[in-house]
């Protein structure tokens, strides 16, 4: 982003180096799209500037990449756990004892960490209540960088509560020892503030800020070229987590999407588009692959004249273009509803967590929020019919507060460029 450059040695040609934790290309375009909004904008902080992509889905990851700026390195979490990790005590053992530690850059995960200016890890959630044993994911995703004492941005991201013993011995162990956590809203910077780290600063999530580039754009126009994308058109981006979610209380949330549509079809006389804001095609089933539900939203529904499901695996910025083609949005996945604000979109939220509200506050549309546990079609269609009505209100606010936001997501880079001026802390 123009008005800020990161300090470089005088001289210097060399590009920087950033090393890019919790993202993928492949699976959930959430985080695609904030792996995209870092690329972009890191890049404007110095020329040649390059970046590894520690990747959970090596494989799909670099048969999707076009761009040569980007190095997949796989760090898969079950060699993360029994391999980089002790790599990387076994460096820092070394390097404590002063003894020849180069030979352990042969691990190219290592090598990335080691090799970078920063570390720059921009996990959507992390360290929250609730969650399981995917807290213990989100401590050893950042071990290896602490453990090697590089540098290392979290990028802004909600986390907490830190209620439950496990994740509260975690994050208070993990959290002091990064360089710089960004808040990813009030609700958060509060649970961070419970957990002793003070006021961190607060930034609106990295994705807002993610540019759509002419390729994409002209990509998702080729898919909505007949008069059905040119009508009222409703979008609809079911959850393979929120249905798992559900089903735990025994909510039918397939079944509740696929009466929804063909309410709003009969009811508004609209066309709707159903959509996967996380896809792994062929993939086996995962939190990060919506293709299975949203098929069987689109099963459900009676009126398919009236209803379109893009089965296919589409980029985050092809779904950011079609979903600016719609005129309302009833999103599950947290980065489909960034992409409905993101295009001023009115866009209704069915979701799980304190992330989805924190963000909605920055455009006074809290109100526009749903949570799983109290899903039915009825609730559904009343709030939808609120949602509706308020058409002209919610898109004011929208256009208000978005410059705000847009300027708040890219401050995320600043504090980035800030990092890079700091010694590390092993030249401390």
């Amino acid at each position: 982003m123009p008005g800020y450059r990161a300090p470089q040695e005088a001289g210097s040609t060399i590009g920087r180096r950033f090393a890019i934790i919790g993202a993928t290309i492949s699976g959930n375009k959430g985080a695609e799209a904030m792996l995209r909004a870092a690329v972009h904008h890191l890049s404007e902080l110095a020329p040649g500037t390059s970046f590894y992509v520690l990747s959970v889905y090596p494989a799909e990851d670099r048969r999707l990449n076009r761009d040569p700026r980007l190095e997949i390195v796989p760090c898969k979490p079950l060699p993360l756990a029994f391999i980089v990790i002790p790599l990387c005590c076994l460096h820092r053992l070394l390097a404590a004892l002063h003894l020849p530690r180069g030979w352990l850059r042969r691990a190219p995960a290592v090598r990335a960490l080691l090799d970078a200016d920063l570390v720059v890890d921009v996990a959507g959630i992390s360290f929250s209540d609730g969650r399981g044993v995917i807290v213990l994911y989100n401590a050893a995703m950042i071990l290896p960088a602490l453990l090697l004492e590089r540098k290392l941005l979290k990028a802004a991201q909600a986390l907490g509560p830190f209620r439950t013993p496990m994740n509260r011995w975690l994050a208070r162990r993990c959290l002091p020892r990064v360089s710089a956590i960004v808040a990813r809203g009030a609700i958060t910077q509060s649970h961070l503030r419970d957990l002793g780290l003070g006021d961190v600063p607060v930034c609106a999530d990295v994705a807002f800020a993610m540019p759509v580039d002419s390729e994409a754009a002209a990509s998702a126009d080729s898919l909505c070229q007949d008069t059905f994308f040119h009508s009222h058109l409703i979008g609809v981006s079911p959850s393979t987590v929120v249905e798992r979610y559900c089903a735990k209380r025994g909510i039918d949330y397939t079944a509740i999407m696929a009466g929804f549509v063909d309410h709003v079809t009969e009811t508004y006389g609209a066309n709707v588009v159903i959509f996967a804001h996380a896809a792994r095609p062929g993939g086996a089933k995962s939190r990060t692959n919506d293709l299975p539900t949203c098929g069987r939203v689109y099963q459900g529904v009676r009126a398919k004249d009236r209803c379109r499901f893009l089965d296919v695996a589409l980029s985050a910025g092809e779904l950011r273009h079609i979903i600016g083609k719609t005129r309302f949005f009833l999103a599950s996945r947290f980065h489909a509803m960034i992409s409905g604000l993101a295009m001023g979109v009115p866009t209704l939220l069915v979701g799980w967590s304190h992330k989805y509200l924190e963000v909605l506050d920055m455009f006074e549309l809290g109100e526009w929020q749903m949570d799983y546990s109290a899903l039915s079609l009825e609730k559904l269609a009343a709030r939808f019919a609120r949602l509706v009505e308020s058409e002209q209100e919610i898109r004011a606010r929208i256009e208000a507060h978005l410059p705000d936001v847009l300027a708040s997501s890219r401050r995320n880079w600043q504090l980035a460029a800030n990092l890079l001026g700091e010694p590390t802390e092993a030249a401390r």
